[in-house]
């Protein structure tokens, strides 16, 4: 629970236009989440701000596809941007996941 606030958080009446995620799609991605990021891991390389950048999940926009009952794709893109670090700098940093509606990691692209 958050420590006292300067002003108290008000909770919305209605989550109307919302991202909602259904059942199968959160572990979905889940599962490609804590592959792709697992909790507590620290990315190293040769240069450090974008090895930090990228250890953060602030810096990925997630996309997840229902391809059918039983299979999402789920892809993560790095927007160095948010890091103050330039987009170009660094090539293929994100990753793609096929996952099955059970949480089983099928491929990473």
């Amino acid at each position: 629970m958050p420590t006292a606030l300067s002003e108290p958080v008000r909770f919305p009446d209605s989550y109307d236009g919302s991202v909602r995620t259904e059942g199968a799609a959160t572990r979905a991605l889940a599962v490609a989440m804590n592959d792709f990021l697992p909790p507590g891991r620290s990315l190293k390389g040769e240069n450090p701000p974008v090895a930090r950048c990228l250890s953060r999940w602030e810096t990925y926009d997630i996309s997840i596809l229902r391809a059918t009952d039983d299979l999402f794709f789920i892809q993560f893109s790095p927007i160095l941007a948010r890091c103050g670090l330039d987009d170009s700098t660094i090539m293929d940093a994100g990753a793609e996941y096929a996952v099955d509606g059970q949480g089983r990691i099928l491929a990473v692209h």
